[in-house]
């Protein structure tokens, strides 16, 4: 291979290295400066495809190839009619993973506990008053006591469904006013928004997102092996 290359491989600063995973051999790929002339390059190439003694046929793609495509395939989930809009799978998959309950009015389920407690309440002062059996009165607030448990159950699933309702919001908004605003590639956003990126054999890559879009692009071999 003509040029000269030195290896740098920076842990944490740039995210790439950590999200490549070649389909092939599924090693991870390393960054790569490669200078041909007075002409830098910045390269990905598998760790097993520059490791002596293995071997692979992953390509070596450029770095601002691979960036220009996650841009585009964010760009993509964004469409607001689009089936893999961003904000529809964060909110299907939010949903699926911490639930939400049936809608209910938190009015009428209050007045239905009061009511509950108040019939016990009047239990309790008739069988201190000798006015009922205490058999009677045993089975009846047993009674009593386990539609209050469900009733209460229902107002804490309730308030649960709220907080499920907020943290879903807040995530919309984050996405509105962050990612959906991302004009160049971000190492912190790509980090938080992307699991992993396949490299394939033909230059093509499948980037997998955290809220369970991916998204294939075709990216290119670059020049230089």
């Amino acid at each position: 291979m003509d040029g000269e290359h030195s290896s740098k491989v920076r842990h944490g600063k740039y995210v790439l290295s950590e999200l490549l995973r070649c389909a092939e051999c599924n090693n991870t790929f390393r960054r790569i400066s490669w200078k041909l002339g007075e002409q830098k390059v910045i390269v990905y190439r598998c760790k097993s495809a520059i490791t002596k003694g293995m071997h692979c046929n992953s390509p070596t793609l450029r770095e601002t190839d691979i960036e220009r495509n996650v841009l585009l395939a964010m760009n993509e989930l964004k469409k607001e009619n689009s089936e893999k809009s961003i904000n529809k799978i964060v909110l299907n998959n939010i949903k699926s993973v911490i639930g939400t309950g049936e809608e209910i009015d938190k009015s009428v389920l209050d007045t239905q506990i009061k009511e509950v407690k108040l019939k016990m309440n009047e239990l309790i002062t008739e069988g201190m008053n000798g006015l009922e059996e205490d058999s009677n009165i045993d089975i009846k607030l047993i009674e009593y006591a386990n539609q209050l448990r469900e009733l209460q159950g229902m107002r804490q699933r309730m308030l649960d469904d709220q907080k499920t309702d907020d943290r879903i919001q807040n995530i919309k908004d984050y996405i509105d006013e962050s990612i959906m605003n991302l004009k160049q590639f971000d190492n912190v956003l790509i980090r938080k928004m992307v699991e992993q990126i396949i490299v394939f054999d033909d230059a093509s890559i499948d980037i997998h997102f955290k809220f369970g879009a991916i998204v294939h692009k075709e990216v290119g071999s670059a020049s230089v092996r």
